[in-house]
């Protein structure tokens, strides 16, 4: 599975996490992923 280039950059998770604050609400997504695995489109 390849990123779509503009979230390739690894320097875009701080600059979004600046803006959005607390995400402890992807904890749950996280959860899924690990259960089922990741998948691709």
């Amino acid at each position: 599975m390849v990123p779509d280039e503009i979230f390739a950059n690894p320097g875009s998770p701080q600059v979004y996490d600046q803006h959005e604050g607390d995400r402890t609400d992807l904890d749950a997504y996280m959860a899924n992923v690990r259960v089922l695995g990741p998948r691709g489109s």
